[in-house]
């Protein structure tokens, strides 16, 4: 969604702050193809984890 929408600000929101802290730092938790790319496209534009 982040992608095709960047008019608007997207978060992610877990309570787990290991996970946070892994996702702010790029890491991928799982595995989908070209998954990586998309997130790294719209990761601190429009797409914020916290």
């Amino acid at each position: 969604m982040a992608q095709y929408h960047p008019e608007i600000m997207f978060k992610i929101v877990d309570m787990d702050h290991g996970l946070i802290k892994k996702w702010e730092g790029g890491e991928v938790l799982f595995y989908e193809p070209e998954f990586e790319e998309l997130i790294g496209n719209v990761r601190g534009k429009n797409l914020f984890f916290c």
